[in-house]
């Protein structure tokens, strides 16, 4: 078996790193004393827990084949993506159903497809109605997180990592919380309005996160006390953000981070399935979406977002823009952050897929080269 390896300075420590693999799978990975001359930094690739489509291809479809996936797959690792908790939004709920056993049939049968499409978001139907905080969602098909219907979409996902997006507002939402814990689901809180008392108890219940703080709410909050004021207030709950530009403006994205403690924030995208793609119309589920120039997304003639077009590594770039700081500092929370908030395997494991990013250059333009299964795949340039 041929064995290959790789030393450079890890992304976060700068202590010299070394992977080895064979045959594209990591046999090892050590922290060495000495730092070679010229080394490279060394980083994860990236995990986005919410991930609605890509590069064209929108997960809500009834007939999305395998070869799509795999596509979808391929365009990933080409933006630094290796994982996603693919993610499926509010619809009725026997066509949800049925669409989570389709794709979930379809990628177990798939190694190729497990090892990217590593689990599941369910972001609806558990969320509120109300106008301006259920955003893009059908609000017609909000239902309560009743037991029976959080152990069906624990059945039907298996035993693969799986969020949950829900509104604390649901009469017994406790019950739901806690039979999604004791099955090994996770829960975040989003697309709600909910009191501070609300919230709390859903957080005693074993919620521990917030899906994509400052959007999924409407835009005139109270100057006081708000939604997204109550969530930097509980320091018990994790928060998501999108980190595009868009969906948090620079100046909100900066005052969050210095409101929440750091370990409490992680990345995603959000993206749809203009993601890796130029702009122009597409489909999320029965919606028609149109995408500019700017890369936003909106249905036509409404004014709230519906999903980005952002891709993974240029979120990682976006966020250290947006805070003045390198893309090393903020990596993590586009990767192995999740390990912690979301209990998601680490990525540098022996008998793990060799992937990885390789960081070189300087503050005025840097690159990175993309490796999958220890194989330059693509390389991207990114300037300040």
């Amino acid at each position: 078996m041929a064995k290959n390896l790789i030393i450079g300075r890890h992304y976060q420590t700068g202590d010299a790193l070394q992977i080895e693999w064979d045959n594209g799978v990591i046999s090892k990975v050590e922290t060495l004393e000495i730092i070679p001359d010229g080394a490279l930094t060394i980083a994860p690739t990236l995990t986005d827990v919410q991930n609605n489509g890509f590069a064209g291809y929108d997960f809500q479809r009834d007939d999305i084949t395998k070869e799509e996936l795999l596509a979808v797959r391929k365009a990933l690792h080409q933006h630094g993506c290796s994982r996603i908790l693919l993610t499926l939004i509010t619809d009725q709920w026997d066509k949800l159903c049925h669409r989570i056993q389709y794709l979930n049939e379809m990628i177990k049968a798939s190694p190729e497809l497990s090892e990217t499409f590593i689990g599941w978001h369910i972001e609806g139907p558990f969320m509120s109605p109300e106008p301006g905080f259920h955003g893009a969602h059908p609000p017609e098909f909000m239902v309560p997180p009743t037991p029976d219907k959080v152990a069906t979409l624990r059945k039907l996902t298996g035993n693969a990592p799986l969020l949950l997006t829900m509104a604390p507002e649901w009469e017994n939402i406790s019950e739901g919380i806690r039979t999604a814990r004791d099955l090994g689901a996770f829960v975040w809180l989003g697309h709600t309005d909910a009191s501070s008392e609300q919230i709390e108890k859903a957080v005693i219940a074993g919620a521990n996160g917030f899906t994509h703080l400052g959007n999924g709410c409407t835009n005139a909050l109270d100057r006081a006390d708000n939604i997204i004021y109550r969530i930097i207030d509980n320091p018990k709950i994790n928060t998501c953000l999108i980190c595009d530009g868009i969906h948090v403006s620079p100046l909100l994205f900066r005052i969050m981070h210095r409101a929440i403690d750091e370990e409490r924030i992680t990345y995603t995208t959000d993206c749809m399935s203009a993601a890796g793609s130029p702009p122009g119309q597409f489909k999320v589920g029965p919606h028609i979406v149109k995408v500019g120039e700017d890369g936003i997304v909106r249905q036509p003639g409404k004014p709230n977002f519906a999903g980005s077009s952002l891709t993974p590594l240029e979120g990682v770039f976006r966020a250290a823009r947006m805070l003045d700081t390198t893309p090393e500092k903020v990596w993590h929370r586009f990767s192995d952050r999740f390990t912690d908030h979301l209990d998601l395997p680490p990525l540098w494991e022996a008998g793990n897929p060799a992937d990885f990013c390789l960081l070189t250059g300087s503050d005025s333009a840097r690159q990175v080269d993309i490796y999958i299964r220890g194989k330059k795949l693509a390389e991207h340039t990114f300037r300040p």
